[in-house]
């Protein structure tokens, strides 16, 4: 999900032209749309960038929480310089969910991410 109409556009076709298994559902939307409320997912993404473009921190994840099925998952990436896992973590406390997994790529430091597996 995005709000920017060509980047839904070039992973709806990536999704296509690699014949993916299992593809993802593209939606070019906000996830603060009221339309969207009534869809499920069993999986939903968000990178770091995603986050800060609204703004609201707490807001943004609560609406990925709400658009996951009862035992999804939220896969979090994010970069480690802007400081998001601490942030994402005293989220996570405060709303009881569960950090299933947390992995971090450093192999180039001026790129270094991680990955946090979320259950809802």
């Amino acid at each position: 999900m995005d709000i920017n109409k060509d980047i839904c556009e070039i992973f709806a076709y990536r999704q296509q032209r690699e014949g993916h298994p299992n593809p993802s559902k593209v939606l070019c939307k906000s996830i603060f749309d009221n339309e969207i409320t009534n869809e499920k997912f069993d999986i939903v993404t968000l990178i770091g960038s995603a986050i800060k473009e609204p703004g609201d921190f707490e807001r943004c994840l609560d609406s990925c929480f709400d658009l996951l099925n009862t035992g999804g998952f939220l896969m979090f990436m994010a970069n480690l310089k802007y400081s998001l896992l601490e942030r994402l973590e005293e989220y996570l406390t405060s709303k009881n969910c569960q950090l299933e997994q947390k992995n971090f790529f450093e192999t180039y430091p001026e790129y270094a991410f991680f990955i946090c597996e979320i259950k809802k």
